[in-house]
């Protein structure tokens, strides 16, 4: 499956650099470059594209006021934000404002491509940094991001087990041996889970599980 990328930054060399490596990857095409926000958003009223790599520093338009202008428009194109700073500021900005991902700009092309691949598979790139923030700021957020809750939702036994598993980071395999069932099972509860729960990700059940105190902190 070919991805189709757009990379807005405003240093041409790094742009540049990047979309070279990132075009020696087999099914990554480089549909467009820009350096700056306004650019991107006119280009993006021409051209399609899977993913945006957004650079968080960017002229005329900042990477937040960028985003909230294409989610206005499209919820669909992957967002994967580059910066040079470790800023839990910035995190939770991004995350309010429907980033998929978010990566330094230091990161080596491999990391990169991990990050596309995974905001394309699975919707989101949270690395370990990421994750930390979104825990320690959890309850400050829950009142931007949390949805009511259908009080009829019911969960078996299993369903309650395989959620916090599941919140601990465990994959299907070791699920699967602590249960006692197979991998198969395993996934078509898991399948079940994100299908009552109306989440798509394992970060959408973590905050679906503490709101609901299936698991706390």
């Amino acid at each position: 499956m070919e991805i189709t990328i757009a990379v807005a930054d405003d240093s041409n060399i790094y742009r540049k650099v990047l979309a070279k490596e990132l075009s020696s990857f087999k099914g990554i095409k480089i549909k467009f470059e820009t350096s700056e926000g306004l650019d991107l958003l006119s280009k993006l009223k021409t051209y399609k594209v899977d993913l945006i790599i957004l650079d968080f520093k960017m002229p005329n338009m900042d990477c937040i006021q960028v985003l909230k202008e294409i989610r206005k428009i499209d919820c669909s194109t992957k967002i994967l934000v580059l910066t040079q700073f470790e800023d839990k500021n910035e995190i939770i900005n991004l995350f309010l404002a429907k980033a998929n991902g978010y990566i330094l700009k230091d990161s080596n092309s491999e990391e990169i491509y991990t990050a596309i691949k995974s905001c394309i598979e699975n919707n989101y790139y949270y690395n370990s940094i990421v994750f930390s923030v979104m825990l320690e700021k959890l309850f400050v957020l829950k009142d931007f991001i949390f949805t009511s809750v259908d009080s009829n939702i019911r969960f078996t036994d299993n369903e309650i087990m395989t959620i916090k598993l599941i919140c601990e980071e465990k994959t299907s395999e070791e699920i699967a041996k602590e249960l006692n069932m197979s991998k198969f099972n395993v996934d078509k509860i898991r399948s079940h889970i994100h299908n009552k729960t109306q989440t798509k990700t394992n970060i959408g059940l973590f905050k679906f599980a503490l709101i609901n105190y299936i698991i706390t902190l």
